[in-house]
């Protein structure tokens, strides 16, 4: 199994280390290349899908207005997944979240002035969150398609 992770962490370096909640064995390398795994598809025209990846977290809740200035027309969203965990500098819970599931689709239409193949090149294996801190976090990476 590969995990295709991007961190810019100078303190970690390859080799053997523990991963994950059951702290299994893995093996740290760099990446190749940090391109994303495939191309985004060309747009035909000012509309796509966008397709979640991991759960998102949208302050408007699960269907924002606006994917990276694209204006969201559609959605099919699933029940939402709920987040929590604990904040070791307040000594408490941290608040309960609910996220969008990994599998929803948006359908956008990008604005006038937007042109659509810049558009996809940064919308395309990226996070949509716009909480910079839920971004590092690995929520909301999506990829894009067409919507013919």
């Amino acid at each position: 199994l590969l995990l295709l992770a991007r961190c810019e962490d100078p303190r970690l370096q390859p080799g053997l280390l523990p991963l994950g909640g059951e702290r299994r064995l893995s093996a740290l390398a760099p990446a190749a290349d940090q391109a994303p795994l495939w191309d985004p598809p060309a747009l035909k025209g000012r509309r796509a899908r966008v397709l979640l990846l991991t759960p998102a977290i949208f302050p408007e809740g699960a269907i924002p207005a606006r994917i990276a200035g694209a204006r969201v027309v559609a959605a099919a969203v699933g029940r939402p997944e709920l987040i929590s965990g604990w904040d070791m500098a307040a000594g408490r819970p941290k608040p309960i979240r609910r996220m969008a599931p990994a599998g929803s689709i948006y359908w956008v239409e990008l604005s006038p002035g937007e042109a659509p193949a810049a558009w996809s090149r940064r919308v395309h294996g990226e996070s949509i969150c716009p909480v910079k801190q839920d971004r590092l976090d690995g929520f909301g990476l999506a990829v894009i398609g067409a919507w013919t």
